[in-house]
């Protein structure tokens, strides 16, 4: 399961080295910048999307009983989080995500987030091979639905509860279902 406490001292010292960063563009290198501590002692709001997230991409809030609101506070969270990592200043709704980004712990959270938002689930890579490839020999099925996740025509993810991390490997059931279609 992904943790909440961890994955937002790690927002905070992204958050602390993008300002660092700014500041010292802005203000030259003697620029007086807030410390990681000084910034999580005034960051409840963002701590509390942190939470929000988490307890969405650990399974604590089923996305069949979300209302409404539940839905804009998630979106709104995933938006304001990206918001304060990728911003430029002076265009703060346009931010471009680097790859790399999906790989930690927090852009794993908001994939997750973000399949909930559309209602989807993961699945393995055996139950992927099965919808594409009924017929052929599971193995190499698995081997093509791993290519695919490698090239990025499918979304890999990890599933945080796995007790092996060897099988943790997921992919979007939906990803696959419109893959499906498409052939």
């Amino acid at each position: 399961m992904f943790n909440a406490d961890k994955i937002s001292s790690d927002l905070i010292e992204q958050i602390s080295h993008h300002l660092t960063r700014l500041m010292r563009h802005l203000l030259g290198d003697s620029a007086q910048v807030p410390l990681p501590d000084q910034i999580r002692q005034n960051s409840e709001p963002l701590l509390a999307q942190v939470r929000l997230l988490v307890r969405v991409a650990n399974g604590d809030i089923p996305g069949d009983l979300a209302d409404e609101d539940c839905l804009a506070d998630v979106e709104e969270a995933i938006d304001s989080i990206c918001q304060a990592l990728f911003a430029a200043p002076g265009s703060p709704r346009r931010y471009t995500i680097p790859n790399s980004f999906w790989d930690t712990d927090l852009g794993q959270v908001i994939r997750y987030c973000q399949m909930w938002q559309r209602g989807d689930d993961l699945i393995t890579y055996t139950e992927a091979a099965e919808i594409l490839w009924p017929d052929q020999d599971v193995q190499a099925a698995r081997m093509r639905i791993k290519r695919m996740v490698e090239r990025g025509e499918l979304t890999g993810y990890t599933d945080p509860s796995a007790s092996n991390p060897q099988h943790a490997a997921r992919v979007s059931r939906l990803e696959v279902e419109e893959y499906s279609e498409t052939r």
